[in-house]
C-alpha cells in the first residue's frame, strides 16, 4: 500500500509539471527528466509535512537512521537462491529443469541440495547435509568434446617421435650352435687317456 501511495503522489504531483515541461521543450532527454525528478524529490517531497506522521520524510529518516546490512551484495543475492534436492548420477552429473550440471567426483551417487539463482542458472552451488560442497558447472558436452580433442592434439604435437627399433631375429638353432661351440672351447680335449 505504501508503494502504491508514493506512485499515486508522483502521478498527481510530479507528472503533470514534467509533462508540461516536456511539451514546452524544457525537458528533452532522459537525463533531464531524471534531474527534474531528483529536484522535485529533494525540494518538495522530502521537505513537506506528511499527513500521518506529522513530520517531513527527511526529519523522520534522520530519527531512524538506516543501518547497513550485515552482509554484502553477493550474500544478499544468495538469500534468494532456489533450493532443490537431486541425486548425483554415476557420471557425477545432476539434472535440473532440462539442464545437466557437473559436480565434484566425491559426490557421485549421493543426494545433494543444489542452490541456484533462477535468473542465472549457471551460478549454482552444491550442499551436502547443509554444508557447502562446491559449485555445479553447467555441462557443455560440445565444449568438453572440443577440450578433450584439443588436449589430445596438444599431446600428439608435444609427444616425442617414437624411436623405431628393428626387431631382432632370433634363431634357436643359431643360439644352440653358439652355446655348443662355447662349451667345446672351454673343455680340455683328452686323447686316449684313461681308456682301457
Amino acid at each position: 500500500g505504501k508503494i502504491e501511495k508514493i506512485f499515486q503522489f508522483v502521478d498527481s504531483s510530479f507528472k503533470p509539471g514534467a509533462l508540461k515541461e516536456i511539451q514546452q521543450g524544457k525537458i528533452q532527454t532522459l537525463d533531464e527528466l531524471n534531474a527534474a525528478f531528483a529536484a522535485w524529490l529533494e525540494g518538495f517531497y522530502h521537505v513537506r509535512i506528511h499527513g500521518t506522521t506529522k513530520e517531513t520524510p527527511l526529519n523522520r529518516l534522520a530519527r531512524f537512521p538506516v543501518k547497513p546490512l550485515p552482509y554484502g551484495k553477493s550474500e544478499l543475492r544468495r538469500q534468494f537462491f532456489v533450493e532443490e534436492t537431486r541425486k548425483v548420477d554415476k557420471a557425477c552429473c545432476i539434472s535440473l529443469h532440462g539442464a545437466k550440471y557437473e559436480v565434484n567426483a566425491e559426490l557421485c551417487r549421493q543426494t545433494v541440495e543444489i542452490r541456484y539463482d533462477p535468473f542465472d542458472p549457471a551460478d549454482a552451488e552444491i550442499y551436502l547435509s547443509g554444508q557447502p560442497a562446491g559449485k555445479a558447472r553447467l555441462l557443455d558436452a560440445s565444449h568438453n568434446f572440443h577440450e578433450q580433442n584439443r588436449k589430445r592434439q596438444l599431446t600428439e604435437l608435444t609427444a616425442p617421435e617414437p624411436v623405431m627399433v628393428k626387431p631382432t631375429e632370433f634363431s634357436m638353432l643359431e643360439a644352440v650352435r653358439k652355446n655348443v661351440d662355447n662349451v667345446r672351447r672351454s673343455e680340455a680335449v683328452l686323447y686316449g687317456e684313461g681308456k682301457a
